[in-house]
């Protein structure tokens, strides 16, 4: 059988080859299953590869929200034991770093929200601690000079998305996981209310069909877009035809002297290093469906915003301007557990927290497909809740809305 020809059957397919689908089939290879994952493009070639890394919790989503910030958190102390094992079986490293993140306040109104962000991590038990001018400017002198003061998140962490995605594939593949690239998967097979089997099309649009016993969806952006299955038949009225739909973000990667050493956040940017001199400078949300043009307006609102956090990013030079589409619910939830059959099982919809939630996700998701039984943890965000209507909310948190 030629190495990219699909098998006829699997025990458990995969459907996408993300950070999603890639961490929990390793999961599953741990725990001695069959596991095939079927890839349109090529592993991690989607938003996965363009996130910037950034592993914060209280960052990406609203404290008042349990459901995703309590999942969020266990996710992130799953992180040095998750990086420490890929490592291991993939023999590369993914670029782990504890250093936490730094937020500026540049007016008295950023104060403020530093106060109450400050305080609600206390609440919830979450490291951090307020800064002077001076602590802030001695941790990063390269900080704009109206920098006020500033919080320092010391439990957040970062990593290279696109190392991990490259160790995640070779630890994969290292556990005897397939992985097929050049497939998409088209429909989800039932019989007697069970799956049967995976209908898929190569680049050819050449139809393949494999068999097996567990069909998981974690097709990221594209997960509703052209693929039916128990999924998209839940919900009465999807949003824009689609149950899982792209919100399009746009990151300016540049290179040059290092200047900052923690991730520094405001409401308006992200700034994340990296250890070989690139600088992360993000995003943006914008619904464009599927459209992955950078744009003259997203790239100079970010380099705009940036350059007020730390004015010397004017001497770098742009190096690569990306595009990732963040695959949303109606919610801005991730939908994870069994999804409207025996044998179907969604890990779709994790919008801006992909890499973030993804030791997690593929913990739970593997106990409960290898175990039988729903962990507790996913029950807040099962599938079932998709049921009828689906009317969109607004859009949570805007970075940089350069859609505008």
């Amino acid at each position: 059988m030629p190495p990219d020809a699909l098998p006829a059957q699997a025990e458990i397919v995969i459907a996408g080859g993300g950070v999603i689908g890639l961490a929990t089939a390793l999961e599953l290879l741990k725990r001695d299953r069959d596991v095939l994952i079927v890839e349109r493009s090529r592993p991690g070639a989607g938003a996965s590869a363009v996130a910037a890394g950034l592993l914060a919790p209280t960052a990406e989503a609203d404290l008042a929200e349990p459901r995703l910030i309590d999942f969020a958190l266990d996710s992130l102390r799953r992180y040095p034991a998750f990086v420490a094992e890929i490592e291991r079986i993939s023999g590369r490293r993914c670029e782990l770093r504890d250093q936490g993140s730094l937020w500026p306040a540049f007016t008295a109104g950023d104060e403020a929200k530093l106060d109450e962000m400050a305080a609600q991590h206390q609440r919830r038990g979450i490291a951090s601690r307020r800064l002077t001018a001076e602590e802030l400017r001695a941790r990063e002198p390269h900080l704009a000079a109206e920098a006020r003061s500033g919080l320092h998140v010391t439990d957040d962490l970062r990593l290279d998305p696109r190392r991990l995605l490259r160790s995640l594939t070779g630890a994969v593949r290292e556990r005897g996981g397939k992985i097929r690239s050049g497939y998409t998967v088209r429909e989800v097979v039932l019989k007697g209310g069970a799956v049967q089997a995976l209908r898929t099309a190569d680049d050819a649009g050449r139809d393949h069909t494999v068999r097996c016993e567990v069909a998981v969806l974690a097709a990221g952006a594209w997960a509703t877009a052209s693929l039916r299955s128990p999924l998209t038949a839940a919900v009465v009225r999807p949003v824009k035809g689609q149950i899982v739909r792209p919100v399009k973000g746009q990151i300016v990667r540049l290179r040059g002297a290092v200047l900052i050493q923690h991730t520094l956040r405001t409401p308006g940017i992200y700034l994340v290093p990296r250890d070989d001199g690139e600088l992360i400078i993000g995003g943006t949300i914008e619904e464009r469906g599927f459209d992955q043009a950078p744009t003259a307006g997203a790239v100079a609102g970010l380099l705009d915003r940036a350059g007020a956090v730390v004015p010397a990013i004017g001497d770098l030079t742009i190096s690569e301007l990306s595009v990732g589409l963040r695959p949303a619910l109606p919610d801005y939830l991730p939908a994870i557990g069994p999804a409207g059959a025996d044998g179907f099982y969604a890990a779709v919809g994790h919008f801006r927290s992909g890499i973030l939630l993804a030791p997690a996700t593929a913990h739970y998701l593997a106990e409960a497909i290898a175990g039988g039984a729903v962990p507790s943890a996913l029950d807040s965000l099962s599938p079932d809740r998709l049921g009828g209507e689906s009317a969109p909310a607004p859009l949570p948190g805007t970075i940089a809305e350069a859609a505008r």
